[in-house]
């Protein structure tokens, strides 16, 4: 529990703690943008990463609350949605959380983030996808969350199940 509470930490109070230190002089200025780097698993929760998803779910809510809440301010809200990404993430805070390995996932390179997260700030959303198949696979949730649910099984706990 002491693991999860300190993702809690970093992935959600950490941001409030951002925004709430900014928010105050952007609505003073009445403009300026948020954007919060959330996760597809802030969109579909994948097995054995619950927790992490919860606070990706978390800043998703945040994301969409303040989107309304400041828009009179002239401050425009962004939500990023990378999937897996090539970092030393997984082997370290995943691993606070016990997290086993994700089978055969392809990673997308921190780079690719980057760019997008740029594009966000030039070019502003509501919601950015990193890639076209993270869309893809949010919007096939949003329509068929079965077959969404019987993809996630099949891949990462039947997958997970065969490695050990």
């Amino acid at each position: 529990m002491e693991n999860v509470r300190h993702v809690f930490e970093v992935n959600v109070f950490g941001a409030l703690n951002c925004i709430q230190a900014v928010a105050p002089y952007m609505k003073r200025q009445r403009s300026g943008q948020i954007i919060n780097v959330s996760s597809i698993a802030g969109k579909i929760a994948p097995p054995f990463e619950g927790a992490y998803a919860a606070t990706k779910f978390a800043l998703t809510a945040i994301s969409d609350a303040l989107r309304l809440e400041l828009a009179d301010y002239g401050i425009r809200v962004i939500a990023v949605y990378p999937g897996p990404i090539e970092t030393e993430f997984t082997e370290r805070a995943l691993k606070e959380i016990e997290v086993p390995p994700r089978p055969g996932i392809t990673r997308r390179p921190a780079v690719r983030v980057a760019e997008a997260i740029i594009k966000a700030a030039r070019r502003p959303r509501a919601e950015v996808y990193v890639t076209g198949l993270d869309r893809l696979a949010v919007g096939l949730k949003a329509v068929s969350p079965r077959f969404i649910d019987w993809a996630l099984r099949r891949f990462y706990v039947r997958g997970w199940l065969n490695r050990r």
